[in-house]
C-alpha cells in the first residue's frame, strides 16, 4: 500500500542519516525527501547539510532554490490577507528580500569559491533578478557567465536571447546567431541533444531553430 511504501521510505532516509550524520549528500537526500513530501524539519535538515557540506555544490544549489521557494511564498499575491496591514506587509517584504539575498549568497559562494564555470549557478543567480523584475541585471549576470565559461555556455546564451526577445530588443538576433555558433562547436551527439531540448522550448528556441535551418540551407 501507499502507506507502507511511505513508511519504508521514511525508515530508509532515517537509517541513511543515522549512519552518515556528517555526510552532506545524505543530509541533502533527507532534506529533499522532507521538502517533497511536506514533512517537518525541512529547514533544520538543510542547515545540517550546510554545516557538514559548506563546500558541496549540490547542497548550495539546493539551499539557493529552497530559499527562492520560500521567498515566492511571501510574495504579495500569496499573502493577500496581510496586505491591508502596512506594518505586517512591510515585515513580510523585508523577510522576503532577506531570503532572496541569502539565496544569492549561496550562488555567489559557488561561483567565487567552488566553480567559477558552474553554468547552473549563473543561470539561477540571473533568474533571481528576473523574478524581481530586473532583467537588465539578470543579463549582466548571464553575460559574465558567458565571459567566464566561453562557448560551452549554451544555457546562458539561451537565457539572454529569451530576455531580448521578450523585450523586443534588436540584440536578440545577434544572440541567437551566437547561440547557433556555440551549438556548432559541440560534438554531433551533444549538438543533437541540445537541439532537441531547444525545440521543446519557447519563442527564442523556435527562433534559434529557424535560424539554424537558414544557416545550414
Amino acid at each position: 500500500s501507499a502507506a507502507r511504501r511511505h513508511k519504508k521510505a521514511d525508515e530508509t532516509i532515517r537509517e541513511l542519516v543515522a549512519s552518515n550524520e556528517d555526510n552532506p549528500q545524505a543530509r541533502l537526500a533527507s532534506f529533499l525527501y522532507r521538502k517533497r513530501y511536506n514533512l517537518s524539519q525541512v529547514d533544520e535538515e538543510l542547515r545540517a547539510a550546510l554545516r557538514c557540506g559548506a563546500d558541496d555544490m549540490d547542497v548550495r544549489m539546493a539551499a539557493a532554490a529552497h530559499l527562492q521557494d520560500r521567498a515566492r511564498e511571501l510574495s504579495p499575491q500569496f499573502v493577500t490577507d496581510q496586505r491591508a496591514d502596512d506594518a505586517a506587509a512591510g515585515k513580510i517584504e523585508q523577510q522576503r528580500r532577506s531570503l532572496i539575498e541569502e539565496s544569492r549568497s549561496h550562488l555567489r559562494y559557488i561561483l567565487d569559491n567552488l566553480d567559477s564555470d558552474k553554468e547552473a549557478a549563473y543561470i539561477a543567480l540571473g533568474e533571481t533578478y528576473v523574478a524581481e523584475g530586473d532583467p537588465t541585471e539578470a543579463i549582466n549576470v548571464w553575460q559574465s557567465g558567458i565571459e567566464s565559461i566561453g562557448s560551452a555556455a549554451i544555457g546562458l546564451r539561451l537565457r539572454i536571447a529569451d530576455a531580448y526577445v521578450r523585450r523586443d530588443d534588436k540584440r536578440a538576433a545577434a544572440m541567437l546567431g551566437e547561440l547557433g555558433r556555440a551549438i556548432d562547436q559541440l560534438s554531433p551527439f551533444e549538438a543533437r541533444l541540445t537541439k532537441q531540448k531547444l525545440n521543446r522550448s519557447k519563442d527564442p528556441i523556435d527562433a534559434a531553430s529557424s535560424l539554424k535551418q537558414k544557416r545550414s540551407a
